[in-house]
């Protein structure tokens, strides 16, 4: 590759050294903080399933429902390479992207005819952040950014006629995208409204029927999408359409990232991107009017009756509307190159500002699932369920607690009975049911609060663990024999991660007059506690006026996360209406030294 063929050599060295450059710039900023953010659920969901051997049972049954499986064939090879960790996974769309940046050069190149305006196309793909966004991600929008550029660079070798090759690229490499993903076809439609523009009736026929070998070709794919609409059923699951949000939120998407602008700037915007480049100069100009345009009125025309509406469903515009910008300011002005350069680098300050923002600012694009996951696996056993209120495939990728795992199912949101029952069946058979809050899971929060036991304590966000009222002896970690009198004998105690204190008590007597806990955590022998935690037996839920002989209590206690540091001791009793401990032989005072622990730095 030179820059002509009397170009010097100096400046052939300097177009490769920036270049590789752009090359390395590119890498970094796709590499930089790769692994930071646990899978989103899109994510989750192909490291779980899109890497199931092809033709296996398991994926046979996955493509009734799954419309990609080009895309599950291509994750599937590279994770039997790498493994199906977040880097791994990840890495396949950086190195997807990086190649995109080399072919859209090439093409820049062939469209502009000046390798310098190009390599100003390249510093634009460079800081672009949806591109960055979306060479993070694992799925297979990255892959298109370089397989569609470069089928629009194969269709101008076919219409100059100057490789024998490449109609047999095309072939390989369209219909390779289109089975990657089916919403390819949009860009085929805008190299077809291309061709029309040409008026070349022999170009026309010779592409008709390369379309045509690619119809043969994706007879499987066209049968195999029909299997999942009518006999999966697919639903999308994005939005429909809204004529606004084109110049509200697709076009600042786009071309700046996740943003929204006022619909005025909107469409001045897109009157600027699309017009500037109808009024340029430059010949194949329709070709990126088409890039453009036809895939935006395509998937918001299909959007009217299927649920589609999103800008990454239509990621590839973005290398259009990037070539768009040096061409239209290239073909403005005479000092062509200058102020192309400035232009570019003020798109690129722009971009910055939301690259920034992406890595340092904005919300994560998935939760920290690893968190969460990690104080579920020690804070579980295997005699519990945990309860998840969203389906997300990110729970099937990080969930490694030995409790049992429990989906809950949109039937619950109607059926208020089968609700009703399967808790009941839970609390009956669990020791414990771990509820992981979200908006789906209100109702089943009320029904527990209301028939379960909450167990208080230090814990992770939107993490409650409830327990049945009817205690299960075996639940007690630490069994004892502490008998207070005629009140009670302590049975035993479980201590939850230094955070949450749980009591068992068997009633001995109902009392004339109300008995409670009396619980002292100490620093030192003699010294005034460090936290005075008394209190009526489980919230003053359960009285020892009314209380049943025999019968064992749970009595759950929250400990202060201020404690300080050092060795700690718990001292428990049961006091009277009047304040006075019931005196032990063991501890005169009718504090008992329960356990011993420590607090670390």
């Amino acid at each position: 590759m030179t820059l002509s063929t009397a170009a010097p050599k100096s400046q052939n060295r300097i177009f490769w050294l920036i270049l590789a450059g752009l090359i390395l710039l590119t890498f970094a900023l796709r590499i930089h903080q790769l692994d930071a953010v646990n899978l989103r659920g899109d994510e989750a969901y192909n490291a779980v399933h899109w890497t199931k051997t092809p033709f296996s049972s398991v994926w046979m049954d996955m493509i009734q429902y799954e419309p990609n499986p080009g895309a599950l064939v291509t994750y599937w090879g590279w994770s039997r390479f790498t493994g199906v960790s977040e880097f791994a996974l990840r890495y396949l769309p950086v190195l997807a992207n990086i190649l995109g940046l080399a072919i859209m050069l090439a093409l820049a190149h062939r469209i502009l005819r000046d390798w310098r305006l190009a390599l100003l196309v390249g510093v634009l793909w460079v800081g672009a952040p949806f591109l960055i966004w979306h060479a993070q991600d694992a799925r297979q929008y990255a892959l298109l950014t370089a397989l569609t550029p470069l089928n629009f660079y194969l269709l101008l070798r076919i219409r100059d006629d100057d490789s024998p090759s490449a109609p047999a690229l095309y072939l390989l490499f369209q219909t390779l995208t289109v089975y990657i993903y089916y919403v390819e076809v949009f860009w085929i439609a805008a190299q077809l409204v291309y061709l029309l523009t040409l008026r070349d009736r022999r170009l026309l026929m010779r592409m008709s029927r390369l379309w045509m070998l690619i119809g043969v070709f994706i007879i499987p794919l066209v049968v195999q999408i029909g299997v999942v609409i009518f006999v999966g059923e697919y639903q999308a699951t994005a939005a429909s359409t809204q004529v606004s949000a084109l110049f509200t939120t697709f076009a600042p998407t786009l071309l700046f990232g996740d943003n929204t602008l006022p619909l005025i700037i909107g469409i001045l915007l897109t009157l600027l991107l699309v017009g500037g480049v109808v009024m340029s100069r430059w010949r194949e100009k329709w070709l990126i009017v088409a890039w453009m345009v036809v895939p935006i009125v395509l998937i918001t025309l299909i959007s009217i009756r299927a649920n589609f509406f999103l800008p990454r469903y239509v990621v590839t515009v973005t290398p259009a509307l990037l070539l768009a910008i040096v061409m239209i300011v290239a073909s403005a002005s005479r000092k062509r190159l200058r102020l192309a350069g400035g232009v570019v680098l003020l798109m690129s300050a722009i971009f910055s500002v939301e690259v920034r923002d992406y890595f340092y600012t904005d919300a994560p694009k998935a939760p920290d699932w690893v968190g969460l996951m990690d104080y579920l696996a020690g804070h579980s056993t295997a005699d519990d369920t945990i309860l998840f209120g969203q389906p997300d495939p990110a729970i099937e990728y990080y969930y490694r607690s030995p409790a049992d795992l429990y989906i809950i199912p949109l039937e619950w949101e109607v059926d208020v009975a089968d609700r009703e029952s399967e808790l009941d069946r839970l609390l009956r058979e669990e020791e414990a049911i771990v509820l992981v809050n979200s908006e789906r899971t209100w109702e089943t929060a009320q029904y527990l609060q209301a028939h379960a036991q909450l167990i208080p304590g230090d814990t992770y966000p939107n993490v409650v663990q409830y327990r049945a009222w009817n205690v299960k002896s075996d639940e007690i970690a630490h069994p004892l024999a502490l008998n207070f009198g005629d009140v009670a004998t302590l049975r035993g105690y479980v201590l939850e991660d230094r955070s949450t204190l749980i009591l068992y008590w068997e009633a001995n007597a109902q009392t004339a007059g109300e008995y409670s806990v009396l619980v002292h955590i100490e620093a030192a022998p003699d010294a005034p506690p460090v936290a005075v935690l008394d209190h009526a037996i489980a919230g003053a839920v359960i009285s020892t006026r009314t209380w049943s002989p025999e019968t064992l209590y749970r009595d759950p206690i929250a400990l202060p996360i201020d404690l300080p540091t050092g060795e700690l001791t718990i001292r428990v009793g049961l006091k009277d209406a009047n304040g006075d401990p019931i005196p032990l032989d063991d501890a005169p005072d009718g504090r008992y030294p329960l356990v011993t622990f420590t607090i670390d730095d």
